[in-house]
């Protein structure tokens, strides 16, 4: 199967379902249902899945507050982080309860982070973070002496992003050649059992089938499969 616009896969669903047919997804209400269950079906299959092009830099936000020198933040876009640079310098993950541990220890040269209440250097740059929230980064320090709090700048992390799915007929989603197949088989599936009170067995099959195949297949280019890249210490979100 190649790469189906928003259109396509709208337009093979109504004729499967014997409806009328359209030249846009905003001709009728049930063609808009129909891409509606489209974009629920593809934000479904994709929860947490490392597609290729979805991954890429991205810079914390400072937070911009004295008060919280040592706090930056995730953006709102950004649904994973997989490893953190500071100032050039690789910036360690520790869970929570390790991180607390770790900084509980310490003594002069530190100062106390108001929210968190923890000790925290400010004489040099971060070695260590983590998150308590799963938004905000808390780091172990931070330099007085160069910055009143750490800097966007100075970040340099990976992570994966998430996914648009604009409502548009020449939308293409972000996927790989070979999940096309399952989306629509699953999408299809769905309109039936919501749109016509009737299960479709043959595309239940047909994306079950396509699943198993997903999950044992690899990437273009020699990209391997999120499970084989265990260990992973990074930040998950």
């Amino acid at each position: 199967m190649s790469r189906k616009t928003l259109l396509d896969m709208t337009q093979n669903i109504l004729n499967a379902m014997d409806s009328d047919e359209v030249d846009s997804i905003g001709d009728t209400v049930e063609s808009l249902q129909v891409a509606e269950v489209i974009r629920e079906t593809y934000e479904y299959i994709t929860v947490g899945l490392d597609i290729p092009g979805r991954a890429g830099i991205i810079k914390l936000d400072a937070s911009g507050d004295v008060d919280l020198p040592n706090h930056m933040t995730v953006p709102s876009d950004v649904e994973r982080v997989e490893w953190v640079r500071y100032n050039g310098e690789p910036v360690e993950y520790k869970d929570p309860l390790s991180f607390v541990i770790y900084v509980s220890g310490r003594g002069t040269g530190t100062e106390v982070d108001t929210i968190a209440n923890l000790s925290i250097y400010n004489d040099r740059d971060p070695t260590y973070y983590t998150s308590f929230d799963d938004d905000t980064i808390v780091f172990d320090a931070y330099d007085l002496e160069t910055e009143s709090t750490l800097q966007q700048s100075k970040t340099l992390c990976w992570g994966q992003r998430s996914l648009a799915f604009p409502m548009e007929d020449t939308f293409v989603p972000t996927l790989p050649l070979d999940m096309f197949p399952r989306l629509l088989a699953e999408a299809k599936a769905a309109c039936f059992v919501n749109f016509k009170q009737v299960s479709n067995s043959n595309e239940e099959r047909r994306a079950r089938n396509q699943k198993v195949v997903n999950m044992n297949s690899r990437f273009k280019a020699g990209t391997i499969k999120p499970i084989d890249r265990l260990p992973d210490y990074g930040r998950k979100r």
